[in-house]
């Protein structure tokens, strides 16, 4: 073979492996229903996209947005300079007043032990009637109350204390009868 006829057969070789690879790589019949599913996938995102193109803002609403934006800095600003309103709108925790024990001597304390073991011996009527027939001055009923950990003391009436103290007893009683204990 000469020298052309040689290129022409190489070529038409190298021709035929290249349809050769051409061929081998078509895509399945599963490929292709593949690649069908995603091609209508992109189009319905680009309708989608067309469809609702007139919800995007233009520079004609920008006016509206902004008096809109004006007015909710204005209410914010309100609710942040009003105490109530930032705790509610939850920009402000509420202040929480932390409970401290009185202060009461320790010879209101003694006689406090004294008197409460006297009472808890007594019927609960009968606790009511000696605390307010005895009339404990109001320090004594503080200092039990103190002891049975009654708080916010400080500004009870006697008449006050003489019922929480009562009823701290008797829901004591109560609490003990329920578990079994007496």
């Amino acid at each position: 073979m000469n020298k052309t006829k040689k290129i022409k057969y190489s070529k038409l070789k190298s021709f035929i492996s290249g349809l050769q690879v051409l061929v081998n790589s078509l895509p399945t019949e599963d490929e292709k229903q593949e690649l069908r599913k995603n091609v209508n996938a992109i189009i319905d995102f680009f309708k989608y996209l067309n469809n609702n193109i007139g919800e995007i803002p233009s520079i004609e609403n920008t006016e509206k947005i902004k008096i809109n934006l004006q007015k909710m800095e204005e209410i914010l600003l309100k609710i942040e300079s009003d105490q109530l309103l930032s705790i509610m709108a939850g920009l402000k925790k509420p202040a929480i007043k932390k409970y401290s024990k009185p202060k009461i001597e320790a010879f209101y304390i003694t006689n406090a032990k004294l008197i409460l073991s006297e009472l808890e011996k007594l019927p609960i009527d009968e606790i009511k009637k000696k605390l307010e027939n005895n009339k404990y001055n109001v320090l004594d009923l503080k200092a039990i109350a103190h002891i049975m950990n009654i708080k916010s003391i400080e500004n009870y009436s006697a008449a006050t204390l003489i019922h929480q103290i009562a009823m701290k007893i008797a829901n004591y009683r109560g609490y003990q009868k329920l578990s079994g204990r007496k």
